[in-house]
């Protein structure tokens, strides 16, 4: 966290201190050497404060790679199931963050903000490290269920797809063995996930990890 609040402080002191000595020097005396100081300062912003020109190219492959394993896994169109990926937060660390839409509706869901670390079955893979499956029992109560077991307050879940029955999380792992991403899927059906969709899916993650 230190690490982090330090290296913010430097990237606001890059941006802020060219921006405003090469403004105050312009408007005293407008030479191109005084312009282009300003404008470094705002092409550090830009960097800083927008993807990068590579990233929409990277979530393409990676969306591509999991379009593939959809496919492959064959679901059953009853089932619903929906496969997405989650990384944690550029700012805020404690977040994971919707990096593609939901394969294969290509909406996104409802949690915009992101999901905190400490809930769901993806907070609870990334924390944990390990694949996560779970299962509604028949009959169980989706609000009250997902507020006690997974930790979402009542309003949360409000904003959640009601119908889903089974989870699977599986983290994608760096070379160092810590979680960069989490593959997410959730289904209308019960028993989808048997132990041959996560090791498909683990094996998928050794090549989506020099992606994200």
């Amino acid at each position: 966290m230190r690490y982090i609040i330090i290296k913010g402080l430097i990237n606001l002191l890059l941006i802020i201190f060219p921006i405003l000595t090469g403004t105050m020097l312009y408007f005293q005396k407008p030479t191109l050497s005084y312009l282009f100081l300003g404008l470094a300062g705002v092409s550090g912003a830009v960097k800083i404060f927008f993807p990068s020109h590579k990233i929409p190219l990277i979530r393409q492959q990676v969306r591509g790679n999991l379009e593939a394993v959809y496919s492959l896994l064959k679901f059953r169109k009853s089932d619903d199931v929906r496969m997405t990926l989650y990384v944690p937060g550029r700012i805020r660390r404690d977040m994971l963050k919707q990096a593609i839409p939901y394969i294969p509706s290509g909406r996104y869901g409802s949690c915009k903000r992101g999901i905190n670390i400490a809930k769901g079955v993806v907070g609870c893979c990334y924390r944990t490290n390990e694949s996560v499956f779970h299962q509604l029992k028949p009959r169980a109560n989706f609000k009250r269920h997902t507020v006690m077991r997974w930790g979402f307050t009542e309003r949360e879940v409000e904003k959640l797809q009601q119908d889903r029955k089974s989870y699977l999380a599986v983290p994608v792992r760096n070379t160092q063995g810590n979680v960069k991403a989490v593959i997410c899927l959730d289904s209308f059906g019960r028993n989808v996930f048997n132990p041959g969709v996560g090791t498909v899916l683990l094996t998928v993650c050794e090549a989506l990890a020099k992606l994200v």
